[in-house]
């Protein structure tokens, strides 16, 4: 009893350390107002929605999230390439500096409570994002509804909470996957190097060659496109842009990455088109968080061999 005590106010307050660091970093600025300026360019693409000649879409509300502009993406694409450089950021040196630096010995050289620096880390970070990302929803909402007078819908309000998880989940994820790196490296540069290049990979390069293996090795389109699907959503990329394209009704090209896999179809709910697609979400939610438990389990193993 007395040691989970300890156990718990050790992480509580190295818990505590670390969102005092993250709040008072410059880094932590910079990513502040970079989202100030999605915010505000995403109020800006909505005006074309708002004083269409043709009459307001049904769901205005949904397409301040969704809108874009010439060859300026939308919110949810600027979010999915925005959001996992941001979590880069954060923890790219996370635990390079710590051992360059010295920093929490105690917790890297006690057997019993070695964890802590890692699980704390994570959930600082999680906390973080989840204020940033209610800070910016918050205010795309209420300047949407009051510049353009905009009824909002609790179904809309359900969808953009829906997203608001989901891309807490999406952060957490990068952020999680860019300190396993920085485990693997010493030096921090070193890390950064390869995060970027894990980036690289996963946001540009990974679906044009899922395509090209996918039509490489078979002559059957349907087969192709439905070996695609499944394995293009590896990437947390692509999973997290089209899980926000079913929760936001955005429309997808002709050809792209299905939603959902077609294995999964017969769980769509009978009913109008505002309502068809949140019947799966929650299979893209349990994906994210699958992969966040792997790659902290993995970061947990190494400490364990780094330390043992």
């Amino acid at each position: 009893m007395v040691e989970n005590t300890t156990w718990r106010n050790k992480f509580w307050n190295v818990f505590i350390n670390e969102l005092t660091k993250i709040f008072k970093s410059k880094r932590f600025f910079i990513i502040t107002f970079s989202f100030i300026l999605i915010a505000l360019f995403s109020l800006y693409y909505l005006s074309f929605s708002a004083n269409n000649t043709f009459g307001r879409p049904k769901l205005l509300l949904l397409q301040v999230f969704t809108t874009q502009l010439y060859f300026i993406p939308s919110f949810t694409i600027l979010l999915a390439v925005i959001l996992p450089l941001c979590s880069i950021a954060f923890g790219f040196d996370t635990f390079s500096s710590d051992f360059m630096n010295k920093k929490n010995k105690d917790l890297y050289y006690n057997n019993s409570q070695k964890e802590i620096l890692l699980f704390s880390k994570a959930l600082a970070i999680m906390i973080t994002f989840s204020i940033l990302l209610f800070i910016l929803f918050f205010f795309l909402v209420t300047s949407s509804s009051i510049i353009y007078k905009i009824d909002i819908r609790a179904m809309e309000l359900m969808r953009i909470l829906a997203f608001y998880s989901l891309s807490i989940l999406y952060s957490t994820l990068w952020y999680i996957i860019s300190i396993f790196i920085s485990l693997k490296n010493a030096k921090s540069k070193q890390s950064l190097f390869f995060s970027i290049l894990v980036y690289f990979i996963i946001v540009v390069l990974w679906a044009p060659l899922i395509l090209l293996i996918s039509f490489g090795i078979t002559n059957s389109r349907l087969i192709a496109e439905n070996m695609y699907s499944l394995f293009s959503n590896i990437s947390p990329f692509i999973l997290y842009k089209n899980a926000a394209q079913g929760i936001l009704l955005q429309p997808m090209p002709a050809f792209a990455p299905k939603l959902f896999n077609p294995l999964f179809a017969a769980f769509l709910i009978p009913g109008g088109l505002e309502y068809q697609s949140f019947s799966l979400i929650w299979l893209n939610i349990l994906e994210f968080m699958a992969m966040i438990i792997f790659i902290l389990s993995l970061g947990y193993i190494k400490i364990q061999k780094n330390l043992n």
